[in-house]
């Protein structure tokens, strides 16, 4: 089934207008997923650094009043262990973490081997919490596995922070991420996405249609102007066009009128044939000119009058004709003269060019007022 050109058109715009939203929709999706990503990176590293000062400030304090002697690397690790563990501040300061940030899921401070000193759910102290992958992986991945990761299962990503004292690692901040708080505040950006999508392809078409509509009505007024034209009073076997859009009724009626014109010309071809076989017959030679006094028909036997051949003739105005020279006959500067001042004359005597005596008339062709050769 062939499709009008005014839904080709449609198509064609409203997949255009597709094409460019969907674009536009994936851009804008990847800059949110991106920005997103990028805010908790920053929200857990900044979680990080609050819990890891508060920690290193509890470790100093307790460092400075102890009263027995820490210089190998183990004992520094056990004195923060004892010194951090079910720490009642730094367990406040995680539930108050965990209440105010929405992407945050979980903060804990761990030893070397992943047991739990601190947690905002203290049952977890003792614990282990393996570590998990790094939350930097996923902000740095490509678009399509931060898509699959964010929004196909719940995963859980970390941001670890070494507490150091005295150019040693004693603990570790441990922020735990979860994708599904990541989801929560994209599903709204990303429905307002999706709507607006949905309306502006909605639109699309329905200015696709209004600009074909637009487009093609000229085409449409061609139409009726040649069926108006092609009309006649002869009924006509009309054969049906091969496409059914605006081009084809078009064409189909510009193919009609010209094979009427053809018809015509063949017409007025026989006509002109069958009048030059008369004229050619006729002793007496005949011109007939336009209003703007220029030859358009001459009989076979003007050629011996003037002494021209009928080339020379046909086309020609009067005073190409006759022209009024030196070498100018009596008939020229007659025939001349009568254009020239709008009179005709009837049966006069005088000579061609040649010498000979010829009896010439001349008249004007009017229909009403206005003159037509």
């Amino acid at each position: 089934m062939r499709l009008r050109l005014k839904t080709k058109l449609v198509l064609a715009i409203t997949t255009l207008v597709c094409a460019l939203v969907i674009s536009l929709s994936v851009i804008s999706v990847r800059q949110l997923l991106q920005m997103s990503l990028d805010d908790a990176a920053h929200t857990g590293e900044s979680v990080a650094q609050e819990v890891f000062f508060a920690s290193r400030n509890e470790l100093e304090k307790a460092f400075a009043t102890t009263q027995t002697g820490i210089t190998t690397d183990d004992q520094m690790r056990a004195f923060a262990v004892d010194s951090l563990r079910n720490n009642l501040e730094l367990t406040s300061l995680c539930q108050s973490v965990l209440s105010y940030f929405k992407t945050v899921s979980d903060v804990s401070i761990v030893d070397e081997h992943d047991v739990v000193l601190i947690n905002a759910d203290p049952s977890r102290v003792g614990q282990t919490d393996a570590e998990k992958v790094q939350f930097h992986r996923l902000e740095h991945a490509d678009f399509i596995t931060q898509l699959r990761n964010v929004f196909s299962t719940t995963r859980q990503y970390s941001l670890s922070q070494p507490i150091l004292l005295h150019d040693r690692e004693l603990a570790y901040v441990r922020v735990t991420m979860s994708t599904v708080f990541i989801q929560d505040l994209l599903r709204p950006q990303i429905h307002h996405a999706l709507m607006f999508s949905l309306a502006s392809i909605l639109l699309s078409v329905l200015l696709a249609a209004s600009l074909s509509n637009f487009a093609l009505r000229p085409l449409e007024l061609i139409g009726e102007q040649l069926d108006r034209m092609a009309l006649s009073e002869e009924n006509e076997t009309e054969a049906r066009p091969e496409t059914t859009d605006e081009f084809g009724a078009v064409s189909s009626k510009v193919d009609r009128i010209g094979r009427q014109m053809r018809d015509v010309q063949e017409v007025f071809s026989a006509l002109k044939d069958n009048l030059d076989q008369i004229m050619a017959n006729l002793q007496d030679g005949i011109m007939l000119f336009t209003r703007e006094q220029r030859a358009v028909l001459v009989s076979a036997s003007i050629e011996s009058f003037l002494g021209k051949p009928r080339r020379d003739l046909l086309g020609f105005s009067v005073d190409e004709i006759f022209r009024t020279n030196l070498d100018s006959s009596p008939l020229d500067s007659l025939v001349k003269n009568a254009f020239k001042e709008q009179h005709s004359f009837q049966n006069l005597e005088v000579k061609n060019r040649a010498g000979k005596t010829v009896v010439a008339s001349l008249d004007f062709i009017d229909e009403g007022p206005e003159r037509l050769g």
